[in-house]
């Protein structure tokens, strides 16, 4: 892998989590776990944003895989940034499917997340 890119592996005893992250891709995404929103999310992250991402993702439980998968892809985004400079803050209000996100994002490491969605699970993977 050269460029913007990492590959990243997480393994607990809860969790088997592995991301590989090209930043300067196309929206190509390979997305391996049994918890389907979760592999919505993560397509949808790949798709619009243009990264090529592989994610495979499994463990114990929900709460767990989806942490962890959080976890990953950060660390994955930090070392394929590599201390690059990058737009830290952004706004974006989007119709998407049927919903209405507005999203407020800072790229620091202090983590908050005001989130409205259909799972308290994955309150954990935006925090």
């Amino acid at each position: 892998m050269t460029g913007r890119t990492a590959k990243i592996e997480r393994r607990t005893r809860e969790t088997q989590i592995s991301v590989e992250l090209d930043m300067d891709g196309t929206g190509k995404f390979e997305v391996e776990s049994n918890i389907m929103f979760l592999k919505h999310m993560v397509e949808t992250l790949a798709r619009y944003a243009s990264f090529d991402l592989k994610v495979s993702a499994y463990g114990d439980n929900d709460h767990h895989i989806i942490e962890d998968t959080a976890i990953t892809l950060g660390k994955a985004l930090q070392q394929a940034l590599d201390g690059r400079p990058i737009e830290r803050m952004a706004t974006a209000i989007v119709p998407m499917d049927d919903a209405l996100v507005m999203t407020s994002l800072d790229l620091v490491d202090r983590p908050y997340a005001d989130v409205d969605c259909p799972s308290p699970e994955f309150h954990h993977f935006f925090r």
